[in-house]
């Protein structure tokens, strides 16, 4: 339990998330479908299957309306801005899943 919590708000992993987000966007282009699958063949070296990838592009879609709806100052809304926070969120979440972690 410890351990997950200091995984999840460790900032070497922040950045760490940051840091894979930043790559699959370049990689894999704005395109939810493909940010999910270069994810998975990045940190979990298969392709998701079509569930995770479902569920995925609803996350992405999710969080980035998130992230949209609070924007930082309390501006305007930048939908780019928020569908990357929404990405590096994910990718953080991927990073701290017992199948990134542990090989079975």
């Amino acid at each position: 339990m410890l351990q997950a919590l200091h995984l999840w708000n460790n900032g070497m992993v922040s950045e760490l998330a940051e840091d894979l987000a930043r790559r699959i966007k370049s990689e894999a282009g704005t395109e939810p479908a493909r940010q999910i699958e270069r994810i998975y063949l990045v940190a979990l070296g298969r392709p998701p299957e079509a569930n995770e990838l479902a569920q995925g592009q609803s996350s992405l879609s999710r969080l980035a309306d998130r992230w949209a709806a609070e924007p930082a100052g309390g501006g305007q809304p930048d939908r780019i801005l928020a569908a990357h926070k929404a990405l590096t969120t994910y990718c953080h979440a991927i990073l701290n899943s017992a199948e990134f972690l542990y090989v079975d």
